[in-house]
């Protein structure tokens, strides 16, 4: 099982007459900014499905996300300018929405519009067809024209804004200094040897020289390499070269900020590894309530409740998984992988004619045969009846 995979109120305070006046039209409008953020998200998910990356651009605010982008890098207001600037124009020439969303990412995927956030920040799951998903937090206010758009993101195996993640992070491995180092790690020390040993990372990952980069990445000093930035970096890396690099990186990970909510997702893959259980459960409660009740949390509390020896809770979760989300397909394998299991074999035949009529999967008998899982449910009554509607025999 791999898993590898944006709260604001305003309260205005002011004398009860003039607030009971003001009411209807405040909801009218609180109610209208709901409705521009859901469509938002709804087209967003929408555009980025057909890789329709012009669309995309169009609900990006280039100029805001630029501005936030040179602010994590630099102080100085006329070095931010030129640097948003600069930016904005290279956004310009090459589609913003297509580095970032369309070939940084599996070419085979499916963007889901799960729902608001508090209200106002919509949210995105994408899942890949080779397994694991991504959450979207997109941020977004009006432009100087009225206009409801994108100014940042927030991903969930990153755990930070995308901004950070293009800005000082960035320059880290394309122009490391003195001042952007600071500025990441606050006060650390500073000389030559370090600059160079970053000026080598930046080559060696430009180059796709991956374990290189690696290996200058875990020889840096305990106070850099264990902070976040670094981690993160050190994960992606691993992720490429060795699945025992990759949980070693995870485990330091949960040793040094485990207990960060914003990092709880990635973290699941790794408490998931070592089989621990309950805090697999924790992060993944964690993660949920950051993001939202979806169908891909609740099979993930589904199968790791199985792991853990509770095929009621798992059974539970299963079921849970297609309430909130009627249309998600791993779901209803789910389904009935737990409820072959758990001996509920009308609720199997009822996911299998949904993955027969809405999703046109054929079975055939040589299928079902074949695995053990399914021995019970090829003796009862009812799945034989489905089946002499449903089977095409594998000599067909």
């Amino acid at each position: 099982m791999t898993l590898t995979y944006f709260k604001h109120r305003i309260i205005n305070l002011t004398v009860l007459a003039v607030a009971a006046l003001l009411t209807s039209s405040a909801s009218a409008r609180q109610i209208e900014n709901w409705k521009l953020y859901e469509q938002l998200g709804q087209n967003f998910a929408a555009y980025h499905n057909a890789r329709d990356v012009e669309s995309m651009d169009g609900l990006i605010d280039i100029k805001a996300f630029s501005k936030k982008v040179a602010a994590t890098v630099f102080d100085d207001e006329r070095d931010r300018r030129d640097y948003a600037a600069g930016l904005q124009k290279g956004f310009k020439d090459t589609s913003f929405s297509k580095q970032l969303f369309v070939e940084s990412i599996p070419a085979e995927f499916n963007t889901v519009y799960l729902g608001l956030k508090d209200s106002r920040y919509p949210i995105l799951r994408v899942d890949h067809a080779n397994g694991g998903s991504e959450y979207i937090k997109l941020f977004a206010r009006l432009d100087g024209r009225g206009r409801l758009r994108i100014n940042d993101f927030y991903t969930g195996s990153s755990g930070r804004l995308t901004s950070v993640s293009m800005g000082a992070v960035s320059q880290l491995m394309l122009r490391p200094s003195e001042s952007i180092i600071k500025r990441l790690f606050g006060k650390v020390d500073v000389d030559k040897a370090l600059i160079g040993q970053f000026v080598e990372l930046g080559k060696l990952r430009a180059e796709g020289k991956l374990l290189e980069a690696y290996e200058i990445v875990v020889a840096l000093p305990d106070t850099l390499r264990h902070r976040v930035e670094m981690l993160h970096l050190s994960i992606s890396l691993a992720g490429f070269l060795d699945d025992d690099l990759y949980r070693e990186e995870l485990a330091l990970l949960a040793q040094h900020h485990g207990d960060d909510p914003g990092l709880a997702f990635l973290l699941i893959d790794h408490y998931f590894y070592e089989q621990q259980w309950d805090k697999a459960i924790k992060a993944t409660t964690t993660s949920r309530d950051y993001w939202l009740d979806d169908g891909s949390f609740n099979l993930i509390f589904s199968q790791l409740f199985f792991e853990s020896g509770d095929l009621q809770q798992s059974v539970m979760y299963a079921r849970r998984a297609l309430e909130v989300e009627p249309d998600y397909e791993d779901g209803y394998w789910n389904v009935v992988d737990k409820l072959s299991r758990s001996g509920d074999f009308n609720g199997v035949v009822n996911a299998l004619d949904v993955l027969v009529d809405n999703y046109g999967y054929e079975f055939t008998d040589e299928y079902f045969a074949s695995e053990p899982l399914y021995q019970t449910l090829l003796e009862s009554k009812l799945f034989r009846e489905w089946a002499s509607h449903n089977i095409v025999s594998s000599a067909d």
